[in-house]
């Protein structure tokens, strides 16, 4: 097979991204920066899935406290 370059990783990520397959999407866009770590737009677009993930976190953290405070008024 042909020896895929970071663009290619790059272009993998963004099509995996879009077609909801997150965790191919992560794994490419970090590959990417493996190969090409002085690319500030692959790097961009890695760090975008760690923002994303600490989003959902804040989000279920702040569900729970709903929940708990729902809880105790029942």
């Amino acid at each position: 097979p042909a020896r895929r370059n970071a663009r290619w990783y790059y272009y993998s990520a963004q099509a995996n991204s879009g077609a909801g397959n997150t965790a191919t999407a992560l794994e490419h866009a970090k590959h990417a920066v493996e190969i090409d770590p002085d690319n500030v737009a692959y790097q961009i677009f890695t760090d975008s899935f760690k923002a994303v993930d600490n989003g959902m976190q804040e989000e279920d953290s702040h569900m729970a406290e709903l929940l708990l405070i729902r809880a105790d008024i029942a």
